[in-house]
């Protein structure tokens, strides 16, 4: 579970212009946690964190989620799957992460959801899983969409869906998500869910691979290796092809015998 503690800066900016002279602008004191800002709250959790007391920031973490901010569930949630505050509670894990889906951050419905296709914390429910992740990606949430896209394409928790997938990988895929553009790439290419466009197919792998996605990678060896919507080059094609074979691609692994038969 890919998960980052995350903070929203506060940029408070004011401008006024009156005739020739600007008038003094009294310095305001930004909101505090303590006044009942739990945005405030979480940005003290995020400092909190950095300088080595995840005990005070799971207090604030909780205060701010509990009064709303999905982020800080999603942040509470970590430091439960870290074990930062105490031995990893997977099982807690889950609990903020549903309070911070229930606030409707798209974030915390990912997470949850992963927990719940891996059966971490409790048992596996694929089925549950997939929803959350579709509901992860109506509120935004790009990897949200990725995750949504590939239990669609892959048949997870219902069944397959190919021409969804490539709706909600597009979505993921344009919202910048490297791991959405690389399966968005692969169903372009093998025309799954619509028409094949090999040539856009190869760009987007090859945008995933630059922005270091694994498995955009090992697409890109395989649409190398194959000469698909790009010319022929294995050169480059052997070294992602053996990568993506350590990761346990079997694709790439079958690739990569096909190239040394040659």
């Amino acid at each position: 579970m890919q998960r980052l503690i995350q903070c929203i800066l506060l940029l408070l900016g004011i401008s006024a212009c009156s005739g020739s002279e600007s008038p003094a602008i009294p310095e305001s004191k930004p909101p505090s946690c303590d006044e009942g800002d739990f945005q405030a709250c979480t940005n003290e959790g995020v400092t909190a964190a950095e300088e080595g007391d995840p005990a005070r920031a799971a207090r604030l973490f909780e205060k701010a989620c509990r009064g709303g901010a999905g982020i800080a569930c999603q942040n509470r949630a970590l430091l439960e799957y870290k074990g930062l505050t105490q031995p990893p509670d997977l099982t807690r894990a889950r609990y903020w992460l549903g309070l911070g889906c229930e606030g409707k951050q798209g974030g915390s419905c990912r997470d949850l959801g992963v927990m719940l296709m891996d059966g971490e914390g409790g048992n596996a429910d694929p089925t549950r899983a997939r929803r959350l992740f579709e509901k992860a990606c109506e509120l935004e949430d790009a990897p949200g969409c990725t995750s949504w896209g590939i239990s669609l394409l892959q048949g997870q928790g219902g069944p397959t869906d190919a021409v969804s997938a490539r709706v909600a990988l597009e979505k993921a895929c344009t919202q910048k998500d490297p791991g959405g553009c690389a399966h968005l790439g692969r169903i372009l290419a093998e025309g799954l869910g619509g028409p094949e466009n090999a040539e856009a197919g190869f760009e987007h792998i090859q945008w995933a691979c630059q922005q270091s996605n694994d498995e955009g990678c090992a697409y890109l060896g395989i649409l190398l290796a194959k000469g698909i919507g790009c010319k022929a080059d294995l050169e480059q094609a052997i070294p992602l092809l053996a990568a993506g074979c350590e990761m346990g691609l079997d694709v790439s692994c079958e690739s990569l015998k096909a190239t040394q038969r040659h």
